[in-house]
């Protein structure tokens, strides 16, 4: 009977997210992050024969930055529903289906390491409740797969298969590369090691020579953007710039593991102190555990993880510290705990003070629990709904847009637009974002990353596109998004060989003048 309340607690938990992914089943969302559409084109291609290429592309690449594994299940979606935008639905409801996986996975490892059941039903509802795992379970982004993998490697992580489940996390997401190399730590015997590394390290290896042969030549920061995660990377990261990096990264780190465990609690007044503290908390309690368990596989991948986003020349948010959220909530509880018992020890003490001290912990822990469960129920009751409304309406009003282009265009067209991906899919041309080297945000240099947006003209001149699309979503995930839009609808309205062919709302289309490009510098990144 206890198991049976247990379990309908966690059912009860659900219920936010289970509404949220039937609210959001129609894929509003679809094209925000950019990677998101880059699935689902290269998962429409493999559907449909085409191979593993990135069809909204001009030339239709083959796709050598991502892994395979999540495009392929994303595939199913396309052959279930080939009709778009209706395969958005099949789609929303294969990423949503990790959460309850993960869930199940979790509480069968807390099991195996010999948790009781309170903290296992405690962990199971924070699960459920988690606004990120809901959110991300109705977007076309991989975490949710990934994550479900990981713990799936933890939980075999004994058995020589572990190495085929850590090299599927892998290749599903490239930030569980740390997964491959912590695991054989951990095993007991040099043959369960070898065992393992022969099981991970085929695919692992096949994927790679996979994308070294297909790779098609990157000259710009464009092109290493779309087609080389290393590539782009080595032409970006400079000695001089790790400083800056290490330290911008390392204190968005922790403000998105605090965001992660507290929904957006940097954006309360003093939250992001507020969220670096929790997030110093939820670590103190991962090794407060492991310290005692002696369980160190999952404390391994953590450190891997955190090492390689500390150096990768991308801010770490919320969204790629998914895999490690129950160990981190694993660890809040922990250490939640922990000061729980310090203050019923202050309790039993005569000494007036330590009761008051006593007494005052356990509000402040008391009201932690309160507003950790309030803001989750109330983030994915209300404002992820009404986000997913708001992507839906800003939708419906690039319609017209899209018919027209779709009308007016020849199907053979190139356009720049910065949600290409989006493009492709309501009008079938082929498009391509502006991306420039990272090192401008780090380096805090506005006037290089307004400079770029400036460039847009010689940027689809020198790629011999036939139209600029600019919308009032454009850069709206960099760092200067209003000046950006700004400076590029300048740079193309002074410039002859652009003539504005179509303008609303929602849009305007530039029609471009064709000649041969000179030799441009600024596209070559210095290797």
């Amino acid at each position: 009977m206890r198991r049976l309340l247990l379990a309908a607690l966690v059912l009860a938990a659900l219920v936010p997210a289970i509404r949220l992914a039937w609210l959001s089943r129609d894929g509003p969302h679809l094209g925000f992050y950019h990677d998101d559409g880059l699935y689902w084109v290269t998962a429409k291609s493999l559907a449909g024969g085409g191979g593993y290429r990135i069809p909204s592309l001009p030339g239709a690449p083959y796709q050598t930055k991502y892994p395979p594994l999540f495009p392929l299940l994303l595939a199913a979606a396309w052959r279930v529903t080939p009709e778009f935008p209706a395969s958005l639905g099949t789609a929303v409801w294969l990423t949503w289906l990790p959460l309850p996986i993960l869930i199940l996975l979790f509480d069968r490892l807390l099991a195996r390491w010999g948790t009781d059941g309170v903290t296992r039903t405690v962990l199971g509802a924070a699960l459920a409740l988690n606004p990120y795992l809901a959110f991300f379970g109705t977007t076309l982004l991989s975490e949710m797969w990934a994550s479900v993998f990981v713990l799936a490697a933890l939980l075999a992580a004994a058995r020589a298969s572990s190495g085929l489940v850590a090299a599927a996390a892998y290749l599903t997401k490239t930030v569980c590369a740390p997964l491959v190399a912590a695991l054989p730590l951990t095993l007991a015997t040099k043959r369960k090691r070898l065992l393992f590394l022969a099981c991970a390290l085929p695919p692992v290896a096949a994927w790679h020579a996979w994308a070294a042969a297909h790779r098609a030549p990157a000259t710009d920061w464009t092109s290493l953007y779309y087609l080389d995660y290393l590539g782009f990377y080595r032409a970006d990261v400079t000695l001089s710039l790790l400083p800056a990096l290490l330290y911008r990264n390392l204190g968005e780190l922790f403000t998105a593991g605090g965001d992660l465990l507290l929904f957006k609690l940097s954006a309360v007044p003093f939250g992001e102190n507020l969220s670096r503290l929790v997030m110093i908390a939820a670590l103190a309690g991962v090794v407060r555990w492991t310290r005692s368990s002696r369980k160190l596989e999952y404390l391994l991948f953590a450190a891997g993880t955190f090492a390689l986003l500390l150096v990768w020349n991308f801010p770490p948010n919320e969204r790629f510290l998914l895999p490690l959220l129950p160990l981190l909530l694993l660890g809040l509880w922990t250490e939640s705990r922990h000061l729980a018992g310090i203050a019923r020890a202050a309790w039993k003490r005569p000494e007036v003070p330590q009761k008051i001290a006593a007494a005052v912990a356990a509000l402040l822990l008391a009201g932690f629990a309160a507003a950790l469960t309030g803001r989750s129920l109330d983030a994915t009751w209300n404002t992820l709904p009404a986000l997913a409304e708001q992507r839906r309406a800003a939708t419906a009003r690039a319609l017209p847009l899209y018919n027209w282009i779709r009308a007016h265009t020849p199907a053979e067209a190139t356009f720049f637009a910065d949600r290409d991906t989006t493009l492709y899919l309501y009008t079938g041309r082929r498009a391509t974002a502006l991306r420039m080297p990272v090192r401008y945000f780090y380096a805090g240099d506005d006037q290089a990353i307004l400079a770029a947006s400036r460039r847009l003209p010689e940027f689809a001149r020198a790629r011999r596109l036939d139209s600029v699309l600019l919308t009032p979503a454009d850069f709206e995930l960099d760092p200067r998004p209003g000046e950006q839009r700004r400076a590029a609808r300048r740079a193309l309205t002074q410039d002859p060989l652009f003539r504005v062919v179509y303008d609303s709302p929602a849009g305007t289309v530039f029609a471009v003048s064709y000649f041969t490009p000179s030799a441009h510098t600024w596209l070559r990144p210095r290797m």
